[in-house]
């Protein structure tokens, strides 16, 4: 139990010490969670991808400095820090119930869509999420837990979704087992993953007809997350620079980058 309650405290005291440099009221703490190709440790240890881009954006037009350490932990951990108010922001997550109720929302960075993988040699007799139902039990959906997409599926009536693994990568060794019928997750990353030689000639992307599925699982925003005890006024200005990069195509570029 004491452990437990000391870990944020030890996460914060090291993140601190990463940031010593720059001046307090300026400097707004953010982590980096395990996802290629938003988060990534390059071969130098420096983290990269799409996140940090848009983190080193935001900092070159405004007068607060997102600071982050030199790594990446799993998600979970993340989010519990920003719930726990020992870090100011996460860039890149999608709303789902917990985190409106533990976190600020601030504005949406881009949208994410559905990409759906299967493997190469599946003859494909589907065409929507509602003849996966149907299936029954050779229509199990593969998924990653803790995702915001990974919500709206479980939503659907009678979709039976797996989501035992806590990374796409893991969602993929599954499927090439015949452990599921197809695997589900955002573009951004899945697109990136799928390119792996690992499963490269082994899986297929397959284009799901998602016409009558609800608007979060067709293009669900992924936005910047505050937690509750950050500076009002610097949550303003940050979602102001964003609003501004949207709007005059700076974001745009930047997720070009990583677009599959």
């Amino acid at each position: 139990m004491l452990l437990k309650r000391l870990r944020p405290v030890i996460a914060g005291f090291f993140l601190a010490l990463s940031v010593g440099n720059l001046h307090p009221q300026n400097a707004l703490k953010v982590e980096c969670y395990e996802s290629m190709p938003r988060y990534y440790l390059d071969e130098d240890g420096k983290v990269r991808g799409l996140g940090v881009d848009l983190i080193q954006y935001v900092n070159s037009k405004s007068q607060y400095k997102l600071v982050y350490p030199e790594t990446v932990i799993p998600l979970a951990r993340v989010e519990s820090h920003l719930s726990d108010g020992y870090i100011n922001a996460i860039f890149g997550l999608g709303k789902t119930d917990v985190r409106q109720k533990n976190m600020i929302v601030g504005e949406s960075l881009f949208d994410q869509n559905l990409m759906a993988v299967v493997r190469l040699d599946d003859k494909v007799d589907f065409k929507t999420l509602k003849d996966l139902v149907a299936l029954g039990d050779q229509g199990i959906v593969l998924a990653v837990r803790v995702s915001s997409m990974t919500e709206q599926l479980k939503k659907i009536p009678g979709l039976k979704v797996d989501d035992g693994a806590y990374s796409y990568e893991q969602t993929l060794r599954k499927l090439l087992a015949s452990r599921g019928r197809i695997a589900i997750y955002n573009d951004i990353n899945a697109g990136f993953i799928v390119k792996n030689s690992e499963f490269s000639g082994k899986v297929k992307i397959l284009s799901l007809d998602l016409s009558q599925e609800p608007q979060a699982l067709q293009a669900l925003p992924q936005h910047v997350m505050f937690s509750k005890t950050t500076d009002r006024a610097a949550i303003d200005e940050i979602n102001r620079v964003i609003a501004t990069g949207k709007k005059n195509g700076d974001i745009k570029k930047i997720l070009d980058k990583y677009r599959f």
